[in-house]
């Protein structure tokens, strides 16, 4: 257990460690790391609690089905944030080589 959370440390650090080291513009990458990181949080979070609800509680099925569909929203809307902090710094990051290369 102690090795996985390692390994999660690790690879939040890389992100960071990216997204701050040459940027064009750091605070906008920080941000949108900070804004993807809560908004996925809490929709995780959310999504977990509807579906032990739906899961223990409820006589409804349904209920299970929408905590089902906040979760993988919440990853889908976390990895798409990387993903375009990642591309906008790669766009950024290569003009700014072409620049001093020219």
């Amino acid at each position: 257990f102690t090795k996985r959370t390692k390994i999660i440390d690790n690879f939040v650090n890389v992100v960071d460690n990216i997204s701050i080291k040459g940027c064009y513009n750091m605070e906008s990458y920080v941000k949108m790391l900070h804004a993807t990181k809560l908004v996925g949080a809490t929709l995780l979070t959310i999504g977990i609690a509807i579906f032990i609800y739906g899961l223990l509680i409820s006589e409804f099925s349904t209920v299970m089905g929408i905590g089902i569909g906040v979760v993988m929203g919440a990853v889908f809307i976390f990895l798409i944030g990387m993903i375009l902090v990642a591309s906008e710094e790669m766009i950024l990051n290569s003009s700014k080589y072409k620049k001093e290369s020219v």
